[in-house]
């Protein structure tokens, strides 16, 4: 008998097994439907140097991160971005770090320095003050009255452009500025995952970001999920390529919680029953299988915060060559896109806010495509077509044609990988992410759990809120535990 199946073996699962097994608990077993663990940490090598597909960065190197707690007490080695290395700089409320590198018209001129600077000043204060704003927003059931995050900023520019008019500044300073406008704003939607249009500003306000400088495993974060193992290995089975179809629960008490499973390998199914089951699934996942997977459906609360959590698409592409034709201390590029060549067409290529350096790839660039529409498109072209855009792209807004195209691109489809479907939770109301991490069939006789990075609203789509989420339900579970 399977005391606890959790189903997924991503950063979540395998803390809430981590966690179990510590507090002495037996008969766990994780079900992962991939030939590996990790879910969205994906590190690959290339060249022997670790390169990280999905997760990255630990952001906020402070006590109240989980994950940095782990690696502090694991041993593990930590370096810190330098602010060429980090995105935070694009979405942040705050900028931490002083920003470097450049911002590059698409003729290829510099942006005045004095320009960048009022650009930055109005994106750091126009999110400061939507945060604001956001927590003292009255509750609305259909939020017909909320703006988007799109709708706030146009209103705080055109306010802006108006004061800025006033006080002199020249027609191509005003147009240089709302030029690195848009690329800011595509930063914005790499933290997002989505077009601004699609978040409203009440759940981007609940968001909290941790003090502390955003770190990374040099020797890769597969690191972290081999910690993670080595503390289990005697306590905790692991099953991949077993993948999960059906989920039979009850409402009524002492009824066991059934699985019916493929398995891969041997192209047959299998019905496993369990004491308690933790699904870790991928939010995008949940919204496809819901309906087919839970028998009998799930509750009508469950199936609204389902729907109504936003769940955010990106993709990192690495860019590779033989040899650099760059300045590391030019980096960040940053795109400062005019406005009317963003009205022209949304090409996907116009969703990019910077190329960046990648640490230990010297011959590396990266740059993040966010938006459903936009990752879609990219993951359905083949590598020399993207290269070809990109090579395109740099020739541009740097004004070099002898830049030579990328030799190949490197990246993980996470929005058509069926067993993600895109990248991290956006948006939500408090009650939605709690109504997504109850137990079921209620709090006081729970045998089905919830976890995962949507799950936990202060923390959604980080490592450290998927960490803390599998933490939360295994502490349930010993709750539980100490009354039968």
């Amino acid at each position: 008998m399977v005391r606890v199946l959790i189903l997924g073996g991503g950063v979540s699962g395998l803390s809430t097994a981590n966690f179990l097994a510590e507090k002495g608990l037996r008969n766990i077993v994780i079900l992962e439907a991939r030939n590996r663990v990790g879910g969205r940490i994906y590190t690959d090598n290339v060249d022997g140097i670790p390169l990280e597909y999905g997760s990255q960065w630990i952001h906020g190197t402070n006590p109240a991160n989980s994950v940095y707690n782990f690696i502090n007490k694991s041993g593990l080695s930590l370096e810190y971005n330098t602010p060429s290395e980090s995105i935070r700089s694009f979405s942040s409320i705050i900028v931490k770090d002083q920003r470097v590198g450049t911002y590059l018209r698409s003729d290829g001129i510099p942006i005045p320095e004095h320009v960048r600077k009022l650009a930055e000043e109005f994106h750091s204060e126009t999110l400061l003050s939507m945060k604001n704003d956001a927590e003292n927003i009255p509750y609305d059931e259909n939020k017909s009255n909320i703006p988007s995050v799109a709708q706030y900023y146009t209103t705080k520019l055109e306010a802006k452009e108006k004061e800025l008019k006033s006080n002199g500044h020249s027609k191509r300073n005003l147009e240089d500025f709302k030029s690195c406008l848009n690329g800011l704003k595509n930063g914005l939607s790499i933290y997002i995952g989505e077009k601004l249009d699609a978040c409203k500003i009440d759940t981007y306000g609940s968001f909290e970001e941790l003090p502390g400088k955003d770190a990374f495993i040099p020797k890769g974060l597969s690191n972290l999920q081999d910690k993670l193992l080595n503390k289990m290995k005697h306590n905790v089975t692991i099953k991949l390529n077993h993948i999960v179809e059906k989920i039979i629960w009850t409402r009524e008490a002492g009824h066991n919680v059934i699985i019916n499973v493929k398995r891969k390998e041997k192209g047959d199914s299998i019905e496993i029953s369990a004491d308690f089951v933790v699904c870790t699934f991928p939010l995008g996942v949940l919204k496809v299988v819901h309906q087919e997977m839970f028998q009998p459906n799930l509750p009508p609360g469950k199936i609204r915060a389902i729907n109504n959590i936003g769940f955010g698409s990106v993709v990192k592409l690495f860019l590779s060559w033989s040899e650099p034709w760059w300045n590391p201390s030019d980096f960040p590029i940053s795109l400062a896109w005019k406005q009317s060549e963003m009205e022209e067409d949304d090409h996907w290529s116009k969703s990019i806010t910077a190329f960046y350096t990648v640490p230990r790839h010297p011959g590396m660039l990266m740059a993040w495509i966010p938006g459903a529409t936009a990752a879609k498109t990219v993951e359905s072209l083949r590598g020399e077509e993207i290269t070809l855009v990109m090579g395109c792209l740099l020739r541009q807004f740097t004004g070099d044609p002898s830049i030579s195209f990328p030799d190949r691109v490197y990246y993980h489809p996470w929005t058509s990988d069926k067993f993600t479907l895109g990248a991290y939770a956006f948006s939500g109301s408090a009650d939605d992410f709690e109504e997504m991490s109850a137990p079921l069939p209620n709090a006081n006789n729970p045998k089905l759990f919830f976890a995962g990075e949507a799950t936990i609203s202060s923390y959604r789509g980080t490592m450290h809120g998927a960490r803390s989420s599998g933490m939360r339900e295994a502490q349930r579970i010993v709750e539980k535990c100490k009354f039968l």
